[in-house]
């Protein structure tokens, strides 16, 4: 099918490339080069066989970049969501071959980029999973680029990422002469101004004054007891309450211990812990007890299980160091698969001492559209207790980093199962603990009390709009130049 070793060897490094741009590796350069790779490879052969090849590689790369990302169980349709998405990640490729088959022009290079952009836009809109597989993660620690999120978004950052890999091919396969070679001198100048407008940004003095912030979790969702104690919600209903009680009371122990060591805000992860609803009330009452006493405020996430018939409940209260519950707000993201009580999609915040706060819930985090409150609503603090699993660990702890920068916010996530971490607007890891390699599940650190406005919460909503009218601009203008070309023939 492909007889040149010099293509075949190209695919398979653009492969890897794909592979190492998201997923469980999310390692910055790849991103900026596997694009490339496939364009290049793909120069020789013809549209379709094209497409056949690279269908195969993106699902299969996607598959492997992802995998255990959305279903732990190889039975469940879900675990090959990330094959499908390789599948229409090809579309843009094909589209971008198609345009430089039409045309020539420099305009042509905005094709790949605007239809990805637009694919990831569809599916940070539409998907329940939210954005997952969006590229412009694959920049988190590439500081000076990721701070254009807080102008452009995420999805701006793949649109940046792929263009440049797009023009770099039209400069050697299409263009190479001294006017083609000019507008890739344009472009590399504008991505060394973003660069050091994002150094300048990442060096701008930062509120000094922090607080004091402790994030806990007391138990191990993958250990036999867990499972064991989860199994007894429909064997054995007074052990299970027993057993959850215990935890509950650890809980509470450790954020008694945490005021006494200094923390003046204390979050909890998410599911920390599981509990019977006929305890809820007393778990609530001791922590707002804790919270009195110690003059502290407590971020909880606990889950509340249902008898049969009525929806669980996952929601995080914010308790003021009155014991007033200032705070309930009910995850929204994932309810589709949770089946949990779903919540409003609007972002509370209180006012406190240590800046405006406020908190959303693990998969809440993955809708941009949404979040975008939280730089509306200027707030300081963002809590983002989660659960995660081995497979999306750092990755998912990483979203949340990025919506920081988007909105100007401080984040704190602390998850159990995954990678706890505090960041500052600039997406600057102040502090972090792993659950898997740590004894002690407990992460404490200084957390700015003061966020920073961005463009993004502004101008965020129209992304999408500016986005289609550049595709449309793109495709009528290569359009009217075929038309005109024919014209004069």
């Amino acid at each position: 099918m492909i007889n040149n070793i010099k293509t075949i060897l190209l695919l398979l490094l653009s492969s890897l490339l794909l592979i190492l741009s998201n997923g469980h590796y999310i390692q910055a350069y790849a991103a900026w080069l596997f694009p490339l790779g496939f364009l290049m490879a793909t120069h020789p052969i013809g549209l379709k066989k094209s497409v056949l090849v690279l269908c195969i590689i993106c699902g299969v790369a996607f598959q492997i970049s992802f995998l255990y990302f959305s279903s732990r169980s190889p039975g469940n349709f879900m675990f090959y969501i990330p094959f499908f998405m390789g599948l229409v990640m090809v579309i843009p490729f094909w589209a971008q071959k198609l345009a430089f088959h039409k045309s020539k022009h420099f305009i042509a290079t905005l094709i790949f980029p605007a239809s990805l952009a637009l694919y990831e836009f569809a599916i940070s809109y539409l998907s329940p999973n939210g954005t997952f597989g969006i590229l412009g993660y694959s920049q988190h620690d590439f500081l000076p680029m990721i701070q254009w999120v807080s102008v452009i978004g995420v999805v701006g950052i793949t649109f940046v990422v792929t263009w440049t890999s797009t023009v770099v091919y039209w400069v050697i396969f299409i263009n190479h002469e001294k006017k083609g070679r000019r507008y890739a001198a344009i472009l590399g100048v504008c991505l060394l101004g973003m660069l050091m407008l994002g150094t300048y940004r990442l060096e701008m003095e930062q509120d000094a004054a922090t607080v004091q912030v402790s994030g806990i979790h007391v138990y191990d969702l993958r250990q036999d007891e867990t499972g064991d104690m989860l199994a007894l919600m429909d064997t054995d209903e007074e052990r299970f309450r027993e057993e959850t009680t215990k935890l509950a009371n650890l809980l509470v122990a450790q954020t008694i211990e945490e005021a006494k060591m200094g923390s003046k805000i204390i979050v909890h992860a998410e599911v920390s812990p599981y509990i019977h609803y006929q305890d809820i009330a007393a778990y609530i009452d001791a922590l707002k007890k804790a919270a009195k006493d110690y003059g502290v405020y407590i971020v909880s996430c606990p889950y509340v299980d249902y008898p049969e018939g009525k929806r669980d409940e996952n929601f995080l209260h914010v308790i003021n160091p009155d014991g007033e519950l200032v705070i309930t707000h009910y995850k929204y993201g994932g309810n589709i698969f949770e089946g949990t009580v779903k919540g409003d999609e609007v972002i509370q915040y209180v006012d406190t001492p240590y800046g405006r706060l406020s908190g959303i819930i693990c998969w809440d985090k993955d809708f941009p559209h949404t979040i975008r409150q939280v730089g509306e609503k200027n707030i300081d603090i963002l809590f983002i207790p989660s659960a995660d699993w081995k497979q999306i660990t750092p990755y998912h702890s990483i979203v949340g980093k990025i919506r920081g920068i988007e909105n100007g916010v401080n984040t704190v996530t602390q998850t159990i199962n995954g990678t706890s971490m505090i960041a500052d607007t600039h997406g600057q890891v102040l502090q972090q603990m792993n659950h898997f390699t740590s004894d002690n599940w407990v992460m404490r650190g200084q957390v700015p009390m003061k966020g920073k406005k961005t463009i993004y919460h502004v101008v965020g909503k129209y992304l999408l709009l500016c986005d289609i009218i550049i595709l449309m601009f793109v495709v009528l203008s290569i359009l009217f130049r075929n038309k005109k070309n024919s014209s004069q023939t």
